[in-house]
């Protein structure tokens, strides 16, 4: 039940399912983005001043600060690619809950009209008594498992038909058989129909569940490597830059600032408040 797409803004085109990447996904993205953007652009330069500082006498063939700032950008990046294909998955998987609920719904509507016809039925060749004998009596359940059990009762007790009762109308009774056999059409469908939303609900718990323990593992790693980006830049004498991807009380709650979201393109997220946002992609001095 996953999508995969490179449409833009997060769209997963699986059959009629279409998802958008969410919210938090969105700014999760923005904010590791930016910070990945601000190295791409300056980290040649950050890279120089900390080479100057922390090798003064040069720095060891095999190594470089680059490298390393580089390193620190990926430790975020690849945990948000995480966090981002479960996000989305969660996303599609609710949309295909979404559309099993509506067929489990005709499914029910579709029993409980026979189950009514029926009644009616054999109300009036045989009777309310004859209706009571096979269980349709009282209200006709609304709820899926209700319905679906007494559709399934008065099923079997039409098989073995209605001999101890006589007929009401004195005209070619209509078959039993075939009455049960009408219940039991419609009672499967609803069956097989709850079966497999219960399988697709258990589905879609465990990818949140899943999505949970990647949200919080990008949470954990976030904070140190954004600090110590900003404070690679302030050591590189770069303090404007360090300001701008420094982990923020907004940020740490993985909520994207503005200056995140203007290095993101028709960044098109759900929820409330949820916009497009147009910027661009590398960071540029103003």
């Amino acid at each position: 039940m996953s999508g995969q797409s490179d449409l833009p803004g997060g769209f997963v085109s699986e059959g009629i399912v279409m998802a958008k990447v969410s919210r938090l996904s969105a700014d999760k993205s923005a904010i590791q983005s930016y910070i990945a953007s601000s190295v791409r652009v300056h980290g040649g330069e950050l890279s120089e001043r900390l080479e100057a500082k922390l090798f003064p006498r040069g720095v060891p063939a095999e190594l470089s600060v680059e490298q390393v700032l580089y390193a620190l950008v990926e430790v975020l990046a690849t945990r948000y690619e995480t966090f981002a294909e479960l996000d989305l998955r969660v996303s599609v998987e609710n949309a295909q809950d979404s559309r099993g609920r509506e067929e489990r719904d005709a499914c029910v509507a579709a029993l409980r009209q026979s189950v009514i016809a029926t009644r009616g039925i054999i109300d009036a060749f045989w009777g309310s008594e004859a209706s009571r004998s096979v269980g349709l009596a009282g209200e006709t359940p609304e709820r899926p498992l209700e319905l679906l059990v007494y559709a399934q009762f008065a099923q079997l007790a039409l098989e073995r038909g209605l001999a101890d009762f006589e007929l009401i109308l004195q005209i070619s009774a209509p078959d039993t058989a075939e009455l049960a056999a009408g219940l039991k059409v419609h009672a499967d469908a609803l069956e097989e129909r709850l079966s497999a939303l219960g399988l697709d609900e258990r589905e879609t718990q465990d990818a949140q569940n899943r999505r949970l323990l990647a949200a919080e593992d990008w949470n954990r790693h976030y904070v140190p490597v954004a600090a110590i980006v900003e404070h690679l830049f302030r050591l590189g004498d770069m303090p404007a830059h360090a300001e701008r991807v420094r982990p923020t009380r907004r940020r740490r709650a993985g909520k994207a600032e503005a200056v995140d979201l203007e290095a993101i393109e028709d960044a098109e997220v759900l929820g409330e408040g949820g916009q497009a946002r147009a910027g661009r992609e590398e960071e540029t001095e103003g």
